[in-house]
């Protein structure tokens, strides 16, 4: 995909997550909203997608580590850890 420059406004998944609800979402669009931003070569909804793909799901990028998740492209200290902390803010709503 690329920039997420090159997407129109009402795709991005901020805007997208605005006008028609966060449930309108793909799975990707919804963690690279947590990731927030990309690399050079990879847009946040590319590293998103990545991840999916690698571990079959998003339910189970909740069940890496930090350490793990550092281990992917496009994944720094801070982005690893603003996963962990959406999962442990699940984790204590349920």
């Amino acid at each position: 995909m690329g920039k997420i420059e090159l997407i129109p406004k009402y795709n991005r998944p901020r805007e997208k997550a605005y006008l028609n609800g966060v449930d309108s979402l793909s799975d990707g669009e919804l963690l690279a909203i947590i990731i927030q931003s990309g690399t050079k070569n990879k847009s946040a909804i590319d590293i998103s997608n990545e991840l999916i793909s690698a571990y079959n799901g998003i339910e189970n990028i909740f069940k890496l580590t930090s350490y793990e998740l550092c281990r992917h492209d496009g994944i720094s200290k801070v982005k690893a850890i603003q996963i962990e902390a959406i999962k442990e803010i699940f984790i204590r709503i349920n």
